[in-house]
């Protein structure tokens, strides 16, 4: 049998679909039970403790982080990150 990587690539991108789709019915039934922020808090831990994981289990090298780099970080965890979760929470 032939290596079909399209259909992999297919399948992939059919779950990160249904993943995002979902974030919005999900979001909607959390956003009833805890504020916009606490679930924002959460959702990110687990998702950081995920990456963190898998980065681990397959041998993958963490970046350190430059001095140079905080002001950019700290900018996109503000705006890209947090402010994106809790308006999008909050108007759900």
């Amino acid at each position: 049998m032939r290596n079909h990587p399209d259909r992999v690539a297919y399948l992939l991108l059919t779950g990160m679909a249904l993943c995002f789709g979902g974030t919005w019915v999900a979001g909607a039934v959390a956003v009833d039970a805890a504020p916009p922020f606490a679930v924002a808090a959460v959702r990110f831990g687990i998702a950081s403790i995920l990456l963190f994981a898998w980065a681990k289990l397959t041998n993958r090298r963490l970046s350190r982080v430059r001095r140079s780099d905080l002001p950019t970080i700290v900018g996109l965890g503000l705006t890209a990150i947090a402010g994106y979760n809790w308006l999008f929470l909050t108007g759900l």
